[in-house]
Protein backbone atom coordinates (compact mmCIF):
# COMPACT_ATOMS: atom_id res chain seq x y z
CA UNK A 1 0.00 0.00 0.00
CA UNK A 2 1.29 3.58 -0.47
CA UNK A 3 0.46 6.85 0.84
CA UNK A 4 -1.31 8.46 -1.82
CA UNK A 5 -4.41 8.47 -1.42
CA UNK A 6 -6.41 11.38 -1.00
CA UNK A 7 -7.16 13.68 1.40
CA UNK A 8 -10.33 12.91 3.83
CA UNK A 9 -13.53 14.79 2.95
CA UNK A 10 -12.93 18.45 4.80
CA UNK A 11 -9.25 18.15 4.85
CA UNK A 12 -7.37 21.38 3.22
CA UNK A 13 -5.61 20.55 -0.52
CA UNK A 14 -1.89 20.43 -0.75
CA UNK A 15 -1.85 19.58 3.76
CA UNK A 16 0.05 16.03 2.27
CA UNK A 17 2.62 17.90 0.86
CA UNK A 18 2.96 20.47 3.86
CA UNK A 19 3.33 16.88 6.23
CA UNK A 20 5.75 15.23 4.08
CA UNK A 21 7.63 18.70 4.63
CA UNK A 22 7.96 18.64 8.07
CA UNK A 23 9.14 14.95 8.66
CA UNK A 24 11.61 15.78 5.35
CA UNK A 25 12.82 18.69 7.57
CA UNK A 26 13.11 16.90 10.73
CA UNK A 27 15.05 14.10 9.20
CA UNK A 28 17.15 15.81 6.26
CA UNK A 29 21.04 15.60 6.23
CA UNK A 30 21.17 19.05 8.09
CA UNK A 31 18.74 18.02 11.08
CA UNK A 32 20.41 14.49 11.36
CA UNK A 33 23.94 16.19 11.50
CA UNK A 34 22.75 18.49 14.31
CA UNK A 35 21.34 16.31 16.42
CA UNK A 36 24.54 14.11 16.35
CA UNK A 37 26.61 16.89 16.95
CA UNK A 38 24.47 17.65 20.07
CA UNK A 39 24.41 14.51 21.54
CA UNK A 40 28.06 13.96 21.26
CA UNK A 41 28.74 16.19 23.19
CA UNK A 42 28.78 16.80 27.12
CA UNK A 43 26.25 18.93 27.84
CA UNK A 44 23.58 16.91 25.63
CA UNK A 45 21.71 15.22 28.73
CA UNK A 46 19.59 17.76 30.91
CA UNK A 47 20.49 20.91 29.22
CA UNK A 48 17.60 22.04 27.20
CA UNK A 49 18.52 25.73 27.53
CA UNK A 50 21.61 24.71 25.64
CA UNK A 51 20.16 22.52 23.21
CA UNK A 52 17.54 25.65 22.37
CA UNK A 53 20.33 28.26 22.18
CA UNK A 54 22.53 25.37 19.71
CA UNK A 55 19.38 24.37 17.31
CA UNK A 56 18.22 28.12 17.30
CA UNK A 57 21.66 29.06 15.45
CA UNK A 58 20.93 26.83 12.95
CA UNK A 59 17.59 26.06 12.31
CA UNK A 60 14.16 29.04 12.30
CA UNK A 61 12.47 29.03 15.89
CA UNK A 62 9.51 26.34 15.19
CA UNK A 63 12.15 24.02 13.50
CA UNK A 64 14.32 24.01 16.67
CA UNK A 65 11.82 23.55 18.68
CA UNK A 66 10.61 20.20 16.53
CA UNK A 67 13.81 18.88 16.38
CA UNK A 68 14.31 19.79 20.50
CA UNK A 69 10.96 17.82 20.84
CA UNK A 70 12.21 15.06 18.86
CA UNK A 71 15.45 14.71 20.31
CA UNK A 72 13.37 13.97 23.50
CA UNK A 73 10.96 11.58 22.16
CA UNK A 74 13.68 9.63 20.46
CA UNK A 75 15.56 9.13 24.31
CA UNK A 76 11.84 8.08 25.32
CA UNK A 77 11.46 5.65 22.62
CA UNK A 78 14.39 3.28 23.27
CA UNK A 79 12.34 1.03 24.88
CA UNK A 80 10.36 0.38 21.90
CA UNK A 81 12.24 0.75 18.83
CA UNK A 82 15.20 -0.37 17.54
CA UNK A 83 17.51 2.84 16.31
CA UNK A 84 14.94 5.91 16.89
CA UNK A 85 17.44 8.40 16.23
CA UNK A 86 16.05 7.15 12.39
CA UNK A 87 12.87 7.61 13.70
CA UNK A 88 9.88 10.17 14.25
CA UNK A 89 7.59 11.01 16.24
CA UNK A 90 4.63 12.32 18.13
CA UNK A 91 3.91 12.43 21.72
CA UNK A 92 0.80 10.51 21.78
CA UNK A 93 2.08 8.29 19.28
CA UNK A 94 5.08 7.16 21.51
CA UNK A 95 2.83 6.63 24.46
CA UNK A 96 0.35 4.18 22.35
CA UNK A 97 3.31 2.58 20.98
CA UNK A 98 3.55 -1.12 21.94
CA UNK A 99 6.91 -2.06 24.29
CA UNK A 100 9.85 -3.53 21.92
CA UNK A 101 9.38 -6.93 23.42
CA UNK A 102 5.74 -7.15 23.38
CA UNK A 103 5.59 -5.94 19.90
CA UNK A 104 8.59 -8.91 19.29
CA UNK A 105 6.32 -11.74 20.79
CA UNK A 106 2.81 -11.02 19.26
CA UNK A 107 4.87 -10.70 15.83
CA UNK A 108 6.52 -14.58 16.85
CA UNK A 109 3.59 -15.63 17.79
CA UNK A 110 1.73 -14.73 14.36
CA UNK A 111 4.37 -16.03 12.37
CA UNK A 112 4.06 -19.10 14.21
CA UNK A 113 0.38 -19.43 13.47
CA UNK A 114 1.62 -19.36 9.48
CA UNK A 115 -1.08 -16.64 8.31
CA UNK A 116 -1.68 -17.31 4.71
CA UNK A 117 -1.08 -14.20 3.56
CA UNK A 118 -0.64 -10.47 4.73
CA UNK A 119 -1.19 -9.34 8.31
CA UNK A 120 -3.54 -6.16 8.35
CA UNK A 121 -1.77 -3.73 11.31
CA UNK A 122 -5.12 -1.90 10.93
CA UNK A 123 -4.44 0.76 13.83
CA UNK A 124 -0.83 1.20 12.89
CA UNK A 125 0.27 4.19 15.02
CA UNK A 126 4.24 4.81 14.66
CA UNK A 127 4.56 1.34 13.31
CA UNK A 128 6.09 -0.81 16.23
CA UNK A 129 3.90 -3.76 15.67
CA UNK A 130 4.26 -3.45 12.21
CA UNK A 131 8.33 -3.37 12.28
CA UNK A 132 7.89 -6.18 14.61
CA UNK A 133 5.78 -7.95 11.98
CA UNK A 134 7.88 -7.40 8.88
CA UNK A 135 11.15 -8.30 11.01
CA UNK A 136 9.69 -11.88 12.22
CA UNK A 137 9.28 -12.32 8.10
CA UNK A 138 5.42 -11.31 7.53
CA UNK A 139 4.02 -9.59 4.97
CA UNK A 140 2.33 -6.78 6.40
CA UNK A 141 -0.20 -3.64 5.58
CA UNK A 142 -0.17 -0.77 7.90
CA UNK A 143 -3.42 1.54 8.34
CA UNK A 144 -3.72 4.69 10.25
CA UNK A 145 -6.60 6.84 10.40
CA UNK A 146 -4.46 9.93 11.59
CA UNK A 147 -2.64 11.29 8.88
CA UNK A 148 0.50 13.08 10.58
CA UNK A 149 0.99 9.57 12.56
CA UNK A 150 0.61 7.37 9.03
CA UNK A 151 3.37 9.55 7.62
CA UNK A 152 5.45 9.02 10.26
CA UNK A 153 5.03 5.56 10.85
CA UNK A 154 5.53 5.71 6.52
CA UNK A 155 9.00 6.95 7.32
CA UNK A 156 9.26 5.07 10.53
CA UNK A 157 9.26 1.27 8.36
CA UNK A 158 10.81 2.65 5.28
CA UNK A 159 13.90 4.06 7.29
CA UNK A 160 14.25 0.77 8.61
CA UNK A 161 13.13 -2.13 6.62
CA UNK A 162 12.36 -0.47 3.05
CA UNK A 163 9.34 -1.25 2.78
CA UNK A 164 6.71 0.99 1.30
CA UNK A 165 3.45 -0.54 3.45
CA UNK A 166 1.19 2.57 5.01
CA UNK A 167 -1.95 3.58 3.92
CA UNK A 168 -3.61 6.85 5.36
CA UNK A 169 -7.06 5.38 5.76
CA UNK A 170 -9.70 4.16 8.51
CA UNK A 171 -10.48 0.64 10.03
CA UNK A 172 -13.91 1.90 9.22
CA UNK A 173 -13.63 1.39 5.61
CA UNK A 174 -10.94 -0.69 4.95
CA UNK A 175 -8.71 -0.15 1.49
CA UNK A 176 -8.82 -3.86 1.53
CA UNK A 177 -9.89 -7.06 2.13
CA UNK A 178 -8.07 -8.48 5.25
CA UNK A 179 -8.20 -12.54 6.61
CA UNK A 180 -5.65 -11.53 9.35
CA UNK A 181 -5.07 -8.13 11.55
CA UNK A 182 -4.37 -6.57 14.68
CA UNK A 183 -6.28 -3.83 15.81
CA UNK A 184 -5.30 -1.29 18.78
CA UNK A 185 -8.61 1.09 19.34
CA UNK A 186 -7.80 4.45 20.30
CA UNK A 187 -9.26 5.19 24.04
CA UNK A 188 -8.09 8.52 24.04
CA UNK A 189 -9.98 9.34 20.53
CA UNK A 190 -11.40 12.70 21.86
CA UNK A 191 -8.75 13.68 24.66
CA UNK A 192 -9.85 11.84 28.03
CA UNK A 193 -9.54 7.97 28.21
CA UNK A 194 -13.11 6.82 27.81
CA UNK A 195 -14.74 3.74 29.52
CA UNK A 196 -17.31 3.78 26.63
CA UNK A 197 -16.50 1.33 24.06
CA UNK A 198 -18.37 2.87 21.66
CA UNK A 199 -16.56 5.85 21.93
CA UNK A 200 -13.14 4.61 20.81
CA UNK A 201 -11.48 4.51 17.44
CA UNK A 202 -12.76 2.26 16.12
CA UNK A 203 -15.95 1.85 18.16
CA UNK A 204 -15.83 -1.96 19.68
CA UNK A 205 -18.46 -3.23 18.30
CA UNK A 206 -16.79 -2.57 14.26
CA UNK A 207 -13.62 -3.85 15.66
CA UNK A 208 -15.47 -6.82 17.04
CA UNK A 209 -16.83 -7.33 13.50
CA UNK A 210 -13.56 -7.17 12.03
CA UNK A 211 -12.20 -10.01 14.62
CA UNK A 212 -15.06 -11.96 13.46
CA UNK A 213 -14.44 -12.21 9.91
CA UNK A 214 -11.31 -12.57 9.89
CA UNK A 215 -9.43 -15.84 9.62
CA UNK A 216 -6.93 -14.89 12.72
CA UNK A 217 -7.37 -11.54 14.47
CA UNK A 218 -5.66 -9.90 17.42
CA UNK A 219 -7.96 -7.03 19.36
CA UNK A 220 -5.00 -5.07 21.88
CA UNK A 221 -7.15 -3.74 24.96
CA UNK A 222 -5.35 -1.86 28.07
CA UNK A 223 -4.09 -4.18 30.62
CA UNK A 224 -6.62 -3.45 33.43
CA UNK A 225 -9.34 -4.32 31.19
CA UNK A 226 -12.90 -5.48 32.79
CA UNK A 227 -14.10 -8.01 30.46
CA UNK A 228 -17.13 -8.55 31.56
CA UNK A 229 -17.73 -4.86 31.74
CA UNK A 230 -16.43 -4.45 28.42
CA UNK A 231 -18.12 -6.99 26.45
CA UNK A 232 -21.03 -7.70 28.52
CA UNK A 233 -23.74 -9.86 25.93
CA UNK A 234 -21.57 -9.01 22.97
CA UNK A 235 -20.78 -12.08 20.58
CA UNK A 236 -16.79 -12.62 20.45
CA UNK A 237 -17.64 -15.93 18.11
CA UNK A 238 -16.94 -19.39 18.78
CA UNK A 239 -12.93 -18.97 19.41
CA UNK A 240 -11.35 -16.32 21.37
CA UNK A 241 -8.91 -16.38 24.02
CA UNK A 242 -7.68 -13.01 26.57
CA UNK A 243 -4.26 -12.95 27.02
CA UNK A 244 -2.54 -10.53 29.79
CA UNK A 245 1.14 -9.77 28.97
CA UNK A 246 3.70 -8.47 31.17
CA UNK A 247 7.49 -7.32 30.46
CA UNK A 248 9.88 -5.12 32.68
CA UNK A 249 7.52 -5.76 35.73
CA UNK A 250 4.74 -4.75 34.55
CA UNK A 251 1.33 -5.65 32.99
CA UNK A 252 1.49 -3.85 29.69
CA UNK A 253 -1.73 -5.27 27.63
CA UNK A 254 -4.89 -7.45 27.22
CA UNK A 255 -4.96 -8.67 24.05
CA UNK A 256 -8.36 -10.71 22.68
CA UNK A 257 -7.10 -13.85 20.31
CA UNK A 258 -9.67 -14.67 17.48
CA UNK A 259 -9.98 -17.95 14.91
CA UNK A 260 -6.86 -19.63 13.46
CA UNK A 261 -4.99 -17.68 16.36
CA UNK A 262 -7.19 -18.84 18.95
CA UNK A 263 -7.21 -22.41 20.47
CA UNK A 264 -9.17 -24.98 18.54
CA UNK A 265 -12.78 -25.30 19.49
CA UNK A 266 -13.71 -28.43 21.88
CA UNK A 267 -11.18 -29.18 23.99
CA UNK A 268 -11.12 -31.65 27.05
CA UNK A 269 -13.64 -31.49 29.48
CA UNK A 270 -11.24 -30.91 32.05
CA UNK A 271 -10.06 -27.73 29.91
CA UNK A 272 -13.75 -26.57 29.48
CA UNK A 273 -15.07 -24.19 26.20
CA UNK A 274 -12.44 -22.73 24.60
CA UNK A 275 -14.05 -19.22 25.50
CA UNK A 276 -13.04 -19.98 29.33
CA UNK A 277 -9.37 -20.61 29.05
CA UNK A 278 -7.40 -17.37 30.14
CA UNK A 279 -3.81 -16.80 29.44
CA UNK A 280 -0.92 -15.39 31.41
CA UNK A 281 2.51 -14.65 29.51
CA UNK A 282 5.71 -12.94 31.07
CA UNK A 283 8.38 -11.96 29.15
CA UNK A 284 11.62 -12.22 30.39
CA UNK A 285 14.24 -9.37 29.87
CA UNK A 286 15.79 -11.96 27.35
CA UNK A 287 12.89 -11.75 25.29
CA UNK A 288 11.55 -15.76 26.45
CA UNK A 289 8.28 -15.86 26.98
CA UNK A 290 6.59 -17.24 29.84
CA UNK A 291 3.12 -18.28 30.18
CA UNK A 292 -0.01 -20.58 31.47
CA UNK A 293 -2.83 -21.14 29.83
CA UNK A 294 -5.92 -22.41 31.48
CA UNK A 295 -9.38 -22.32 33.18
CA UNK A 296 -9.32 -20.35 36.15
CA UNK A 297 -9.11 -22.07 39.65
CA UNK A 298 -9.24 -21.25 43.24
CA UNK A 299 -7.15 -22.15 45.91
CA UNK A 300 -7.93 -21.51 49.11
CA UNK A 301 -5.94 -19.64 51.28
CA UNK A 302 -4.12 -20.89 54.38
CA UNK A 303 -4.44 -20.39 57.98
CA UNK A 304 -3.40 -17.44 59.94
CA UNK A 305 -0.81 -19.98 62.33
CA UNK A 306 0.03 -21.49 58.66
CA UNK A 307 0.76 -18.52 57.26
CA UNK A 308 2.73 -16.43 59.96
CA UNK A 309 5.05 -20.23 59.95
CA UNK A 310 5.49 -19.81 55.52
CA UNK A 311 9.31 -20.43 54.99
CA UNK A 312 8.67 -19.30 51.60
CA UNK A 313 6.73 -16.61 49.72
CA UNK A 314 6.45 -15.90 46.63
CA UNK A 315 5.01 -12.76 44.75
CA UNK A 316 3.06 -13.73 41.02
CA UNK A 317 3.39 -11.63 37.93
CA UNK A 318 0.85 -8.91 37.47
CA UNK A 319 -0.38 -10.86 34.25
CA UNK A 320 -0.81 -14.00 36.45
CA UNK A 321 -3.02 -12.05 38.76
CA UNK A 322 -4.79 -9.96 36.44
CA UNK A 323 -6.05 -12.97 34.54
CA UNK A 324 -7.18 -14.73 36.95
CA UNK A 325 -4.92 -17.62 36.82
CA UNK A 326 -3.12 -17.22 40.73
CA UNK A 327 -5.15 -20.11 41.73
CA UNK A 328 -4.03 -22.31 38.77
CA UNK A 329 -0.19 -21.07 39.79
CA UNK A 330 -0.31 -21.67 43.23
CA UNK A 331 -1.57 -25.09 42.58
CA UNK A 332 1.34 -25.86 40.45
CA UNK A 333 4.11 -24.63 42.68
CA UNK A 334 2.38 -26.37 45.76
CA UNK A 335 1.46 -22.79 47.74
CA UNK A 336 -1.65 -21.09 49.03
CA UNK A 337 -2.23 -18.08 49.05
CA UNK A 338 -1.36 -16.37 52.52
CA UNK A 339 -4.43 -15.09 53.34
CA UNK A 340 -8.38 -15.41 51.21
CA UNK A 341 -7.44 -13.97 47.76
CA UNK A 342 -4.55 -12.00 48.88
CA UNK A 343 -1.45 -12.20 45.99
CA UNK A 344 0.86 -13.66 47.83
CA UNK A 345 1.52 -17.22 48.08
CA UNK A 346 3.19 -19.16 50.93
CA UNK A 347 4.70 -22.15 51.52
CA UNK A 348 6.54 -25.07 53.29
CA UNK A 349 8.70 -26.22 50.87
CA UNK A 350 10.60 -24.04 48.30
CA UNK A 351 8.59 -22.72 45.48
CA UNK A 352 9.33 -22.84 41.82
CA UNK A 353 7.35 -21.45 38.72
CA UNK A 354 8.72 -19.22 35.73
CA UNK A 355 5.47 -17.09 36.70
CA UNK A 356 6.32 -16.43 40.43
CA UNK A 357 9.08 -14.85 42.47
CA UNK A 358 9.89 -16.67 45.43
CA UNK A 359 12.61 -15.76 48.20
CA UNK A 360 13.11 -17.93 51.72
CA UNK A 361 11.69 -16.50 54.69
CA UNK A 362 14.52 -15.45 57.50
CA UNK A 363 12.40 -14.37 60.17
CA UNK A 364 8.84 -13.25 60.60
CA UNK A 365 6.97 -11.31 63.25
CA UNK A 366 3.71 -9.01 63.81
CA UNK A 367 3.53 -5.91 62.19
CA UNK A 368 4.48 -4.30 64.86
CA UNK A 369 7.35 -1.59 65.10
CA UNK A 370 9.54 -2.64 67.74
CA UNK A 371 9.35 -6.53 67.31
CA UNK A 372 10.06 -5.85 63.44
CA UNK A 373 13.04 -3.78 64.81
CA UNK A 374 14.47 -6.47 67.01
CA UNK A 375 14.51 -9.02 64.25
CA UNK A 376 15.85 -6.46 61.76
CA UNK A 377 18.64 -6.05 64.26
CA UNK A 378 18.87 -9.81 65.02
CA UNK A 379 20.24 -9.81 60.85
CA UNK A 380 22.25 -6.34 61.01
CA UNK A 381 19.33 -4.75 59.06
CA UNK A 382 19.10 -0.82 58.92
CA UNK A 383 17.33 0.26 55.27
CA UNK A 384 14.34 -2.02 54.18
CA UNK A 385 12.88 -2.61 50.81
CA UNK A 386 9.23 -3.41 50.87
CA UNK A 387 7.13 -5.38 49.47
CA UNK A 388 3.48 -4.49 50.53
CA UNK A 389 -0.42 -6.53 50.03
CA UNK A 390 -3.42 -5.18 52.15
CA UNK A 391 -1.57 -2.22 53.93
CA UNK A 392 -3.20 1.66 53.68
CA UNK A 393 0.42 2.76 53.62
CA UNK A 394 2.78 3.30 50.85
CA UNK A 395 5.96 0.85 50.80
CA UNK A 396 8.32 3.80 50.91
CA UNK A 397 6.64 5.45 54.27
CA UNK A 398 6.32 1.93 55.77
CA UNK A 399 9.90 1.07 54.99
CA UNK A 400 11.09 4.33 56.35
CA UNK A 401 8.86 3.50 59.66
CA UNK A 402 10.10 -0.05 60.11
CA UNK A 403 14.20 1.08 59.28
CA UNK A 404 16.18 -1.32 62.09
CA UNK A 405 19.48 0.11 62.95
CA UNK A 406 21.96 -2.29 61.15
CA UNK A 407 24.43 -1.73 58.63
CA UNK A 408 22.92 -3.88 55.72
CA UNK A 409 20.21 -3.25 53.53
CA UNK A 410 17.12 -6.05 53.66
CA UNK A 411 14.27 -6.93 51.77
CA UNK A 412 10.63 -7.62 53.22
CA UNK A 413 7.27 -8.49 52.32
CA UNK A 414 3.88 -6.91 54.40
CA UNK A 415 1.19 -8.95 53.89
CA UNK A 416 -2.34 -8.60 55.98
CA UNK A 417 -3.53 -11.52 57.15
CA UNK A 418 -6.91 -12.46 58.88
CA UNK A 419 -5.84 -11.68 62.09
CA UNK A 420 -3.65 -8.38 61.47
CA UNK A 421 -0.72 -7.24 59.23
CA UNK A 422 2.32 -9.31 59.26
CA UNK A 423 6.24 -8.81 58.22
CA UNK A 424 8.40 -11.19 56.68
CA UNK A 425 11.79 -10.43 56.12
CA UNK A 426 13.21 -12.35 52.78
CA UNK A 427 16.63 -13.61 51.84
CA UNK A 428 17.18 -11.58 48.30
CA UNK A 429 20.68 -12.23 46.71
CA UNK A 430 21.92 -8.94 46.23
Amino acid sequence: MAMDRHPPHGEPPGAPAAVSARIAAWTGPAARAALAEWSAGSRAAGDPLGLATFLRARFSAELSRELAEQLELRVRARAKFRRPEELVFTRKGLEQATRLEVARWRALRIAAAAPRGPVLDATCGLGADSLALIEAGLEVLALEHDEFTARAAAHNLAASTGRCCVAWGSALELPARAEYLIVDPDRRAEGPRSLDPEAWRPPLSRVLELARRARGAQVKLAPGVDLAGAFGSRDLGPRWLPVWVSAGGELRECGLWFGEWAPEPGGSEDEGPPARLREAVRISPTGEALSLREVPVSVDGLSPEAAAAVRWIAEPDPALIRSGLLGNAARRAGARPLSGKLAFLGSEQPIVDPLLDAWPVLGAAALDPRRVRRLLDQHDIGEVSLLVRGHPDPAAVLAKRLRGGGSRRGFAAVARLERGHHFYLLDRPS
